[in-house]
């Protein structure tokens, strides 16, 4: 249903609703106001009646006429009596009042059931001023109005004492005496019928509904033309708006007017459509993005409708397969491009993986449209829709990969070859090396002895016949072989590294430590200012060749107490941290340091950073300590700072019970 036929249709029974309601409260209203009138008119009808009693009574006194029964009418009851019944006959309304008792003299005054009533509530109500109820007699319905007629002083000559009442009413009555001032005598009555008022309130409703009417008509189509202005047009430029959203035109501008719900409606759809092309355009890109990512990695995807036996595939697919998009490519012409020795095992697999719904990894050779054959790789996973079993997955050309596998397979077989033949002419080498080594070590020891030898005799025997130059030249030869055999003897223990066998225990690092020490001070041959300070922390034990480990600690503290000679107050500390199982020995001095710039000579063979005179040393205590650290998979470094010592610091691995 249209906006405006429910708008009309709404406005139609609102029209009818306040109608209804405003005809109900004017019913409301006209019929208190009629009862308000009745009331009034009640009143006055009583007012009439009691001045006609009153004038009656005086006049009937004033006039000194004899009570005869001739002049019995003028009395004030029989009066009102009279004129009642003949208002009666000339009042087409139905309407009658007459004073009326309990206790009549006279048959016409006599109080029907309900207004015996009526006296009786005065009677026990004697606050009340009058009576005013709706009330029924037989068929008929009528309103009745009462007041009470009290006894007054005038009232009491002929309704006083009996005998002093005229002889007339004495010897005519024998009721309604002996009544005092302030006693209930009756009740002035007026009954008007229902009917009448009834009629009088359709009357004026009738003449008040056109107006009513009109009113609501007038306010009804006011409504109607607020909302088709306020609301209707809004809403249907709202709407225009939200199909041109709709049909993809994002850049529409909403009809914002006003500060209300509808201009916040519309501008929540502005935002929304905006939002929706900004997410739509991440989509796109998102989706340009996957194609050009599927393209490059010759991969595409499918999915499988198992119970429709239909297969979706996506272009890239088309590609790897080297056929049009536009053909249909059904899950029988994709199984008739895998070979025929390879079909048995995909059947496998398929039935396999519909019986545990779990599509494993599957790689299998395929024939393109152009007869060339590739290789590609299938993976999927499965899923219920709507009550429907469906396998999507990708499909990825993987003939490049499995080429280059062959390819690096036959590389390997070759290269492995090759380094089996370097492996074996290194190692033949290295035999050689380490023969002519420890050749060329032995050979020179026996002439380096014997000039050492020689030397040394010359200069204890003869040294007195020798000229200051050449004794000193003497002692320059002596020194040099005793240099030059321990550089010797340092050279055949660093070539026998590589051919010492590995025995790895758990090293007790602190008592190793202190045990080197001890041997290190006990024979020492430097000369300190003052006794080096050695602080051993606790070390954590480690993994290694105890021999080796402590050739390693030899060495570098060796040097520690080397270079601090020279120092003042010579301090040396070996502590060790840990992390997971790499334990890091630290051992700092505060020596003559060096420049961290030359810290890659360090540990190269007869590498040294200072002079022959400053401090003696051959250059192979560090590449020793290097190549140990090296055998057991550690690292070594060190940090310095000229004159104000160094740090050297390696790694082993930490002993874990």
């Amino acid at each position: 249903m249209k906006l405006n036929v429910k708008l009309i249709s709404i406005t139609g029974v609102l029209f009818l609703v306040f109608l209804l309601c405003e005809a109900w409260f004017e019913f409301i209203e006209i019929q208190d106001y009629s009862r308000q009138q009745i009331l009034e008119q009640s009143r006055s009808i009583r007012d009439f009646m009691m001045s006609t009693r009153y004038v009656y009574h005086h006049q009937f006194i004033s006039s000194g006429l004899p009570l005869t029964d001739d002049t019995l009418g003028f009395l004030p009851a029989h009066a009102l009596a009279r004129i009642s019944e003949h208002f009666d006959q000339i009042n087409p309304t139905e309407l009658s009042f007459n004073n009326v008792s309990a206790d009549p003299r006279n048959i016409y005054n006599r109080a029907d059931s309900i207004e015996t009533n009526v006296v009786r509530y005065f009677e026990e109500h004697p606050q009340q001023k009058e009576y005013f109820e709706k009330v029924a007699t037989g068929s008929r319905i009528f309103y009745q109005y009462a007041t009470p007629i009290w006894t007054e002083d005038y009232c009491l000559r002929c309704h006083g004492d009996a005998d002093s009442a005229p002889p007339t009413i004495s010897a005519r009555y024998t009721t309604g005496f002996n009544y005092h001032v302030g006693d209930l005598r009756g009740i002035m009555s007026v009954r008007i019928p229902v009917e009448h008022f009834n009629r009088h309130v359709r009357a004026q409703l009738l003449s008040n509904v056109p107006v009513i009417m009109a009113f609501l008509l007038s306010l009804c189509l006011l409504m109607y033309w607020l909302v088709q202005t306020t609301i209707v047009h809004r809403l249907k430029g709202l709407l225009r708006s939200v199909n041109f959203i709709r049909e993809g035109h994002y850049d529409r501008h909403m009809p914002i007017n006003g500060h209300d719900e509808i201009a916040d409606l519309a501008k929540n759809f502005e935002r929304m459509a905006q939002a929706i092309a900004l997410r739509e355009n991440r989509l796109k890109q998102s989706e340009q993005r996957l194609e050009n990512a599927q393209r490059i990695a010759r991969i595409g995807n499918w999915q499988w409708h198992a119970g429709r036996n239909e297969l979706f595939c996506s272009d890239q697919i088309y590609t790897i397969l080297d056929c049009s998009p536009d053909s249909v490519l059904t899950p029988r012409q994709f199984i008739r491009r895998v070979p025929s020795s390879q079909r048995q095992r995909l059947f496998e697999h398929l039935k396999n993986s519909f019986a545990t719904q779990q599509f494993d990894e599957f790689e299998t050779v395929i024939t393109a449209e152009s007869s060339e054959l590739g290789y590609v790789r299938l993976r999927g996973e499965f899923e219920s829709r709507h009550g429907q079993l469906l396998l999507s997955g990708t499909l990825q050309d993987i003939t490049t990969m499995k080429r280059a596998e062959q390819e690096i397979i036959e590389l390997n077989h070759s290269l492995e070859d090759k380094v089996a033949q370097r492996t074996e002419q290194l190692q033949r080498t290295n035999k050689e090396l380490e023969a002519f080594s420890y050749s060329v070590s032995h050979d020179l020891r026996a002439p380096l002895r014997a000039i050492s030898g020689f030397s040394q005799i010359l200069q204890d025997e003869y040294s007195e016949n020798l000229s200051p130059e050449a004794s000193r030249y003497l002692s320059l030869v002596v020194d040099n072989s005793q240099m030059m055999g321990t550089l010797i003897d340092d050279l055949l223990r660093f070539s026998r590294l590589n051919r010492h066998e590995l025995k790895k225990q758990m090293i007790d690092t602190e008592a190793l430590v202190r045990q080197v020490v001890d041997e290190l001070l006990q024979d020492c041959v430097y000369t300190f200012i003052h006794a080096p300070e050695i602080e051993i922390g606790s070390l954590e034990r480690c993994y290694g060749d105890p021999a080796l480990i402590k050739q390693v600690f030899i060495n570098v503290l060796s040097n520690a107490l080397k270079f601090t000679q020279k120092t003042s107050y010579p301090h040396i500390c070996i502590t060790s941290t840990h992390q997971g199982e790499i334990v890091t020995f630290n051992i700092s001095d505060n020596g003559a340091g060096f420049d961290m710039q030359y810290a890659e000579k360090l540990f190269g063979v007869f590498q040294r950073l200072h002079h022959q005179s400053e401090f003696t040393g051959t250059g192979v205590g560090l590449a020793i300590v290097q190549r140990v650290i090296a055998r057991h998979q550690g690292t070594i470094w060190a940090q310095a700072e000229p004159n104000k010592g160094a740090t050297f610091s390696f790694t082993l691995e930490r002993y874990v019970e």
